[in-house]
């Protein structure tokens, strides 16, 4: 199986668990927590202690026969398959971008490069170039014949490069809370870049009346995400705005689209997996072992993303011009 990622991934996890259990650390309310959910105090404890503790495998998640994809993000629900539902949400990001098959597309944060394939077989897009910051997925995507490269999506010079010089089009799917020092240094990024190509990303913002605690921000900073990154729309809009962007459309997707949605498939599809991965070799022992050590993340994950991630956060799906 493959190794834990460090795509930012695993930070939408953390942010609908870590970020909201600490901020419940703040909270003024004796009441105890449901039985159905740990103690905050274990649960932080959990996570200084073990910081596997939300991890999940991209190989478990994509693990069925005959699956080739690489996905990693939250999807998009309902939908047949953990893949499809990862399709359905690159191609909302698509569809609010309006992409075009004279597009030159840069995908900024673009994983092992399926939404990369997706541009090219589903728009047609011109030209498809990637930039990620994990070196290992950049060698798989790379072995797939892809034109993606090591970099940081907030490093202008970089995106205004020669290689970039067409770009018409940049996407950033399912990672940009991820992006330090800010992802408002994206924008500028993407601002100075000499063509003013079209943005389209999808991204996690506190809903509106709810305030970033130093609990929140707290969790930001153990989930790796810049405590400045945790915005409402009305903040996200503005940040766009005062970059230079224009024609700004945010769409909140309902809770159960992608948080709830993602929640119910890690929770379902634990027997599923048990025999998919019989079926694909391994042994039951090997699958005991792998389901006993990562499906206690997945529970982790889904208990808490269909709490207080619901309750506290809203998906989004955003495009703007210049």
């Amino acid at each position: 199986m493959d190794s834990i990622s460090k795509h930012p991934f695993i930070a939408a996890l953390s942010i609908s668990t870590a970020v909201l259990t600490i901020a419940s650390l703040t909270s003024t309310s004796s009441s105890p927590p449901p039985a159905s959910q740990p103690s905050p105090l274990n649960f932080l404890k959990n996570l200084l202690l073990s910081p596997r503790y939300l991890q999940i495998s991209p190989a478990l998640l994509n693990a069925s026969p005959g699956n080739k994809s690489k996905w990693m993000n939250l999807g998009r629900w309902p939908a047949p398959s953990y893949a499809i539902a990862c399709e359905s949400l690159a191609i909302a990001l698509a569809d609010a971008l309006n992409l075009q098959t004279s597009d030159t597309v840069l995908d900024v944060g673009c994983g092992r490069g399926d939404s990369m394939l997706l541009w090219t077989a589903k728009y047609d897009v011109k030209t498809v170039h990637g930039i990620n910051v994990d070196p290992d997925e950049v060698a798989h995507a790379q072995s797939r014949g892809l034109s993606v490269h090591h970099g940081s999506g907030t490093d202008a010079t970089l995106l205004s490069s020669p290689q970039y010089s067409g770009v018409t089009a940049v996407v950033a799917l399912d990672c940009l809370y991820h992006f330090t020092p800010s992802r408002r240094a994206f924008f500028d990024a993407v601002v100075q870049h000499p063509n003013k190509p079209r943005l389209g990303f999808t991204d996690v913002v506190m809903k509106e009346g709810v305030k970033a605690t130093l609990g929140v921000k707290m969790g930001a900073r153990i989930a790796g995400v810049p405590a400045c990154n945790v915005v409402t729309k009305t903040e996200l809009f503005m940040n766009l705005a005062d970059a230079g962007f224009k024609d700004i459309s945010i769409k909140i997707l309902s809770d159960d689209e992608v948080f709830g949605g993602f929640a119910n498939f890690v929770r379902e599809r634990k027997s599923e997996y048990k025999a998919n991965l019989v079926d694909m070799g391994m042994t039951e022992e090997g699958v005991k072992t792998l389901l006993d050590k990562e499906f206690s993340h997945f529970d982790n994950s889904a208990r808490f993303m269909d709490g207080f991630g619901k309750q506290t956060f809203s998906y989004v799906v955003v495009s703007a011009s210049q």
